[in-house]
């Protein structure tokens, strides 16, 4: 270990995922096992309370994991925490399953997985895991049939409305720390100025800017698909694009581009294709679209909330763009 190390720069929205965690499991129900329970269990993992272990990979345990994810892309699963759903489990096989299917974490490559860990007797422990949860099969449920559907989205919209004001609080706090650096000498690398956009659907001329945003909302307001008040980017996509499906107004081309990451980063700014047939996963096995289809269509759920100044402005240009060229071919 060096003998000096700088500690590690806080960020106001370095914070936003413990916001994120916070409203999924504020959420969540807790049950509190009986003891008969917690022996039930333990015997059927093939353990007894002087025995027990990680359930992954024999480890000494420290804590309790839940089997099935209760969180998945910052959603709830519908699954609670209760000895149905938690295992035995040691810190490192937790950080690394995270919120993985447990059968395909278990064989994989990822760092601190039992497989990248060399544990011997993996096939028996799956195997006590399947019968685990086949003898205690976890309870899930509907959060947002069961609260209503404006509840839920007044739940959510709490918690944009928090991430907000995280990012506007980021931005003066960058602000006064770049004051402070200057005041005191230090000097500020300055970011690069972000290129101009490109219009949807033209990618050679990389100067080509936008028309007015004034000129867009007009033309979104006039086709009912304005983006409301306190409606987050996520909603507005999945909202939007089946509005632009159902009047027909994204041609088969414009399709198959938006399948393509470089051509999807180059139109809305996202480091991801926008749309497929099939839900796509990454290496790790996160899924990187919503799990469910949009008229046919797997849509990304990876927005980065840091760049919403740049993919937001796209993503509605883009929308107004179809409708632009859907009303002319449709006319045609």
């Amino acid at each position: 270990m060096p003998v000096f190390k700088m500690p590690v720069p806080v960020k106001i929205m370095g914070r936003s995922s413990s916001i994120t965690n916070s409203f999924v499991n504020g959420i969540i129900p807790c049950i509190e096992p009986t003891e008969n329970e917690i022996d039930e269990a333990l015997s059927v993992l093939g353990m007894n309370r002087e025995t027990a272990c990680c359930a992954y990979c024999g480890s000494p345990h420290t804590e309790w994991d839940h089997l099935n994810p209760i969180v998945d892309d910052k959603q709830p699963t519908g699954y609670i925490s209760e000895i149905h759903n938690l295992v035995p489990a040691c810190s490192k096989c937790n950080q690394s399953k995270g919120n993985k299917d447990w059968k395909t974490w278990i064989y994989s490559d990822a760092q601190l997985s039992p497989k990248s860990k060399g544990t011997p007797d993996l096939d028996e422990r799956v195997s006590r895991l399947k019968e685990y949860e086949a003898t205690f099969e976890p309870r899930k449920f509907n959060f947002e049939e069961i609260t209503g559907v404006e509840l839920w989205s007044k739940h959510w919209d709490n918690y944009e409305r928090i991430i907000d004001a995280m990012r506007l609080a980021q931005s003066t706090s960058d602000e006064i720390k770049k004051l402070i650096m200057e005041n005191v000498g230090i000097s500020v690398q300055r970011k690069p100025k972000q290129p101009n956009y490109v219009r949807a659907g033209n990618t050679n001329n990389q100067n080509e800017s936008f028309p007015s945003n004034t000129e867009d909302e007009a033309l979104l307001e006039e086709s009912g698909i304005a983006k409301r008040d306190n409606e987050t980017l996520q909603h507005y996509v999945q909202r939007s694009f089946c509005f632009l499906m159902k009047n027909s107004y994204i041609p088969d081309r414009e399709l198959r581009d938006l399948s393509d990451k470089e051509y999807t980063n180059r139109v809305l700014g996202l480091n991801d294709r926008f749309l497929s047939r099939e839900r796509w996963f990454d290496s790790s096995g996160n899924s990187r679209a919503w799990k469910d289809p949009y008229h046919g269509y797997y849509l990304c759920s990876e927005w980065n909330k840091r760049r919403f100044h740049i993919i937001e402005p796209k993503y509605r240009h883009w929308v107004a763009q179809m409708i632009r060229t859907g009303k002319m071919t449709n006319r045609a």
